[in-house]
């Protein structure tokens, strides 16, 4: 620890004796290894991924958007730190290395039982795809990430994360009709046995074989307004592309778009609060520490429908003239931070789900959405959903087929009309991608919201 503390001064000194920057922000040293186990019925694809380096940003000149400075060595050594190589804009992607490993050194550094597991992959793989004739392949997915982290603030406060486990356990079919069903779980426990997820397969097989099936009798749907419920796998979605992304402080300052007002303005029913909180144990979202190096904490969004906070690193802290909310995020050492949610959800209502459906005569169930995506320079949205119902006469009935609904972040809020009690967390090992001035990132996520009624909300058909 005191070796990897000395390289990232060393990193520092060398940052500011060949850049003109302003300011320090963080020095990151990290080291990530992972392990994906693949299977699609007839054998296992294993690849391992090594990568670590040093990586460190600052700001160049003055407290503008975009002049943030950041360089990185995969050469961890006094000479490599020497040679720390700045780029304002667009340093490289990220370096993973595919290596060819050894089956024993997957054991000693994953503790995991090699062999045990790709026959668990290979056996659910081909229950999947004999289930039915529908369901034309079957895949299941085992990945484990492990990242120990340095990290050296502009206060010289070192921390470190050693170890940081994140394991996931899924599987996903494909129809005669193209369509893909998937299920899994997360296990995020830095030193808990993960080993009950796999006691866990012949659940998500059910789940992915019988959702699959259901795909057989869909009809088409009627083009028109409907009322429409969102089931928590749905509704976070939502939340996260309309007011997650645009809530992040870089997008604001990017395209001086405020679509929900100033804070303090009005922008939802009283009933809606949203949160984001790093803070919460064992969510794929949560740390303990920022990768600016700042102490997370708990971010009041939307409160009874006011707009109370952005999402901010240090950097657009500093800009706006606001506290730094703890979500200064990146992808590796590779990237500078940029503005990131990390476990954001809805807060819970007072109905029961039930209920919701119950008081629907003529409607639609959508169980989740496996395409989503918010244009924010237009503020629209789009979600496309894969698994629909209709309600009929307050019970979910037959299944539909794919449907998508579209339209602008400033109106959506404003159609809830009724927020259930059972709030849930949906990520299953999601990353959140953004384009950003350091180029395309990706960091791991959380969403949670409970089942919401939208009203009087047009759904349209995927081949139209």
């Amino acid at each position: 620890m005191n070796n990897d503390q000395d390289l990232l001064k060393n990193s520092v000194d060398t940052f500011a004796q060949k850049f003109n920057a302003s300011e320090f922000i963080c020095s990151r040293y990290e080291n990530t290894e992972r392990l994906i186990l693949l299977s699609n019925g007839i054998d296992t694809k294993t690849t391992y991924f090594n990568d670590k380096g040093i990586g460190v940003t600052g700001i160049m000149d003055s407290y503008h958007n975009n002049n943030i400075i950041h360089g990185f060595t995969t050469d961890i050594s006094q000479k490599g730190i020497s040679n720390l190589n700045m780029n304002k804009l667009h340093p490289h992607s990220t370096l993973t290395n595919d290596i060819n490993i050894k089956e024993k050194d997957i054991r000693e550094i994953f503790h995991i039982d090699y062999d045990d597991i790709k026959n668990i992959l290979l056996d659910a793989s081909k229950v999947i795809y004999n289930s039915d004739k529908y369901i034309l392949q079957g895949y299941f997915r085992f990945e484990i990430n492990m990242t120990n982290k340095y990290l050296l603030n502009s206060e010289n406060f070192v921390y470190n994360d050693a170890s940081n486990v994140r394991v996931c356990l899924g599987g996903w079919s494909r129809t005669k009709n193209n369509e893909i069903v998937c299920d899994g779980l997360v296990h995020l426990d830095k030193e808990g046995d993960y080993n009950y997820l796999f006691k866990k397969t012949d659940q998500i097989i059910s789940s992915i074989v019988n959702r699959s099936l259901l795909k057989q009798s869909a009809t088409k749907a009627i083009s028109k307004k409907y009322p429409i419920v969102l089931a928590p796998r749905a509704s976070t979605l939502l939340i996260h592309e309309i007011v997650g992304h645009s809530l992040e402080a870089d997008f604001l300052l990017n395209t001086k778009k405020h679509f929900y007002g100033d804070k303090g303005f009005k922008i939802a029913p009283d009933e809606i609060s949203v949160y984001d909180d790093p803070t919460i144990p064992f969510r794929y979202g949560s740390y303990e520490y920022d990768d600016d190096g700042r102490k997370s904490e708990k971010t009041t969004l939307i409160e009874n429908g006011v707009l109370k906070n952005y999402l901010l690193n240090l950097h657009t802290s500093r800009i706006i003239g606001e506290k730094f909310s703890g979500n200064g995020r990146a992808e590796s050492y590779h990237y500078p931070s940029y503005p990131r949610m990390s476990n954001t959800y809805l807060d819970i209502g007072e109905w029961k789900r039930e209920d919701i459906i119950s008081n629907i005569d003529e409607g639609i169930y959508i169980e989740y959405f496996p395409d989503a995506y918010a244009d924010l320079n237009e503020g629209s949205f789009y979600l496309g959903s894969g698994e629909v119902f209709s309600i009929e006469k307050g019970e979910i009935s037959a299944s539909i087929k794919p449907i998508y609904i579209a339209g602008l972040n400033q109106k959506i809020l404003g159609k809830i009309s009724a927020i259930g009690n059972d709030l849930t967390f949906c990520s299953g090992g999601s990353l959140c991608k953004k384009t950003t001035f350091h180029g395309l990132q990706k960091i791991p996520v959380d969403y949670g919201a409970p089942t919401i009624l939208l009203d009087n909300i047009k759904i349209n058909l995927d081949n139209d």
